[in-house]
């Protein structure tokens, strides 16, 4: 690879770790020494693994380079015990098999087995590799232990790559060759066998800022080195320093077995912490309480309702104070002792905190005889539950001892049913209504590779539920070259994406109109129809029953699509391929945050089969999971990688921002794009637009209610 390609890759990788930093970079002192990422961009040293694990839910963003070889890497640590890193590794000067350089994809699973104590070091068994090539594949057990607060020393064995060098024999047998056909398929009968090698490290915190590193690798780079003659590997010892930047920003520079200079970028974020933006919001206004009843009974009179002006009144002061919050009015309805307000929060990204908002509108603007507050959230002009709080219960608890928990307790919880004959409707500036938005968009055809442009997005809400929108592209720039075009033994409906993205400088990605509605207790429905998404238009129909106060939902979609044509404009695709999809899914919110989803049913290029995913959700939006398909395309149809998998990331943008916003950023990640196990995607699908005032979102989040 020439100079100025490396170049564009890391500029790239400098401009997408600076886009996440942003303000997110905060300085912090560090006390303790901090687990650190390797060149691997997973917990080590320099290039070899560690013992330890990194801090429950973090996300690791990592660029290493060394000679020619550069590892593009995310981690993170799912569980305390249980982390995985997506891997994309170049190596430069391959100069055979066709490649000039040479690029591979990679998974690895790390198991903690045991955390450091006073006499035990922290323990854990790492697998690297997977389920690709197996040309990188490796296994390992790693022990870590600190001294002090200033010196942390690793060990450990390890087998395949990391067994190549100066290695002792082969304790659990000999490494049977593997045939690796399409990749992607673990191989577990090579685990943990043939020659088996030692390898260490120490690292010495100078200060707060600077951590010394010197290690003992264990990987002889024989098919860098030996194969394809790429760097000569003079030592196996590597030495390095690094600069560690707040709690987020991790820099090193590295000698590299004795001939090469090494660099790493690494961006450490912890999506259950929001302090590392501090969120900008307004404070609420305090509870109005009411006088007693007994000081002033002639309010609790509750003849006020027969008055011709009261609603329109106190309508028009409660949007007042909502709009503070960015909450519009959907509907408003009352009696003398109980109102019921449907409410669209467009700002707030919590629930809770939008119900509790909500809440203290009530209390300033409704006569005091009112005493049952029944707040409605909206979404997609569809009521998604029913908030019922008492106001005595308000106005004690505002300043009580743990008055979130208290108030959930006596909070109660329903299906929003139908709205009230009597009421208002909504706000007359609602309906119909035009919004548009442009922000920065991009694409990745590899994690360093891509373009970047413009997104215009625009809807037009017709009336409750009825929503016509688009979204366009337009490319500034790009730094990718020609792009391998599809040899798929399926009909082309995701490999030729690249096609899509080369022809797409200008492109209409969507362009529907939706109609969603809440027709019984407990049902929610979704039509939505033209261009779905940017390489399918059609017709989708979705069903979901879920329950507000149950952890389970089912649902049924039924799809009918045709193939774009790759330019981005309104054409169908020359192949004129149609087809008929659709699925049964069922959802479970397992608690603490963790989310399981399976769907079965015919997938787009015809094949049969059904999809698992595992999300970890957190209070403050963040959302990482991974999926994998399993059809009745075989994995020689379905070609490199076997089948369908991937993980998906989701971010707020008030993460970033540090101000209020319900807007997001989503990103999935597969290490190939093929036919076998896709979907349309189709924007606004129902469990996730309804979820987050049910339930176990709203629990999740129930802490920020007095917020």
């Amino acid at each position: 690879m020439n100079l100025a390609r490396i170049g564009k890759r890391l500029t790239l990788s400098a401009a997408t770790l600076a886009l996440f930093a942003g303000p997110a970079l905060v300085h912090r002192a560090l006390a303790e020494m901090a687990t650190t990422p390797n060149l691997s961009g997973a917990a080590g040293v320099i290039d070899m693994p560690s013992g330890e694990a990194m801090p429950d839910g973090t996300v690791t963003l990592s660029l290493g380079v060394f000679g020619p070889v550069t590892r593009s890497t995310m981690s993170f640590q799912a569980t305390p015990w249980l982390s995985g890193s997506f891997r994309v590794q170049y190596i430069r000067d391959w100069n055979a098999d066709g490649y000039d350089t040479y690029d591979d994809r990679s998974f690895d699973l790390r198991l903690r087995l045991l955390e450091e104590s006073a006499y035990l070091p922290a323990l854990s068994l790492g697998l690297q590799d997977i389920a690709g090539t197996g040309l990188f594949s490796s296994e390992y057990i790693a022990a870590t232990k600190t001294f002090g607060d200033r010196v942390k020393v690793t060990g450990g064995l390890g087998w395949g790559r990391l067994g190549s060098s100066h290695s002792f024999g082969s304790p659990f047998g000999e490494r049977p060759e593997v045939e690796v056909g399409q990749g992607g398929e673990p191989n577990p009968g090579t685990w943990f066998k043939g020659p088996a090698a030692a390898f260490g490290g120490i690292e010495w915190k100078v200060n707060d800022n600077w951590t010394v590193k010197a290690e003992y690798s264990s990987d002889a780079y024989t098919l860098e080195t030996v194969d394809h003659q790429t760097f000569e590997r003079k030592s196996p010892f590597n030495f390095g320093v690094e600069y560690q930047k707040g709690p987020n920003l991790r820099i090193g520079a590295y000698s590299m077995y004795g001939s090469e200079f090494g660099i790493g970028f690494h961006l450490i974020l912890d999506p259950k912490n929001r302090e590392t933006v501090g969120l900008m919001a307004d404070a609420p206004e305090p509870v109005k309480v009411r006088p007693s009843r007994a000081s002033d009974p002639e309010s609790y009179d509750g003849g006020w309702v027969t008055q011709p002006d009261a609603g329109d009144l106190l309508r028009k002061n409660l949007a007042r104070r909502l709009a503070i919050d960015g909450m519009v009015i959907e509907d408003f309805s009352y009696t003398a002792t109980k109102v019921q307000l449907r409410v669209r929060n467009t700002k707030i990204d919590a629930g809770a905190q939008a119900v509790g908002r909500a809440a203290r509108a009530l209390s300033h603007v409704m006569p005091a005889s009112v005493e049952v507050f029944e707040i409605v959230p909206v979404v997609q002009g569809m009521g998604v539950s029913k908030v019922t709080v008492r106001r005595s219960d308000i106005e004690a608890l505002e300043h009580a001892p743990g008055n979130d928990a208290l108030l959930r307790e006596r909070a109660q919880l329903s299906d929003a049913g139908a709205a009230p004959l009597d009421g208002s409707g909504p706000d007359p500036k609602l309906y119909p209504k035009f919004t548009w938005r442009i922000i920065p968009g991009f694409h990745l055809t590899d994690p360093l590779e891509g373009d970047v442009g413009l997104r215009f997005s625009a809807s037009y809400d017709l009336r409750p539920g009825v929503v016509l929108s688009g979204q366009v592209f337009q490319r500034i720039g790009k730094n990718f070259g020609n792009l391998p075009h599809s040899s798929s033994a399926l009909p082309p409906v995701r490999s030729d994406s690249e096609e899509y993205l080369e022809d797409g400088e200008t492109a209409v990605e969507r362009l529907t109109l939706a109609w969603y509605s809440h027709p019984a207790e407990n049902i929610y429905t979704r039509v939505t129809l033209g261009y779905l998404e940017r390489m399918h238009a059609g017709v989708s129909g979705e069903v979901l029953w879920k329950r507000v106060d149950s952890p389970l939902a089912l649902g049924v979609e039924l799809n009918y699509s045709a193939q774009r044509d790759t330019d981005g404009g309104f054409g169908l695709s020359q192949y004129d391929y149609r087809i008929a999809t659709g699925h049964v899914s069922a959802y479970y919110d397992f608690g603490n945050g963790f989310l399981g989803q399976v769907d079965v049913g015919r997938y787009l290029a015809g094949d049969y089969g059904a999809t698992f995913s595992v999300d970890r959700e957190f209070g403050n939006g963040w959302k990482i999971g991974a999926f994998a398909s399993f059809t009745s395309a075989s994995f020689d149809d379905y070609g490199e990688g076997s089948f369908d998998k991937g993980f998906r990331l989701t971010m707020p943008l008030n993460w970033i921002l540090g101000q209020p916003t319900r807007q997001e950023v989503s990103k999935t990640i597969r290490p190939i794009q093929r036919d076998g196990g896709a979907r349309l995607s189709v924007d606004g699908r129902l469990y996730e637009s309804i979820r987050d005032y049910h339930i176990g979102r709203l629990d999740d989040q129930w802490g920020r209610v007095w917020r």
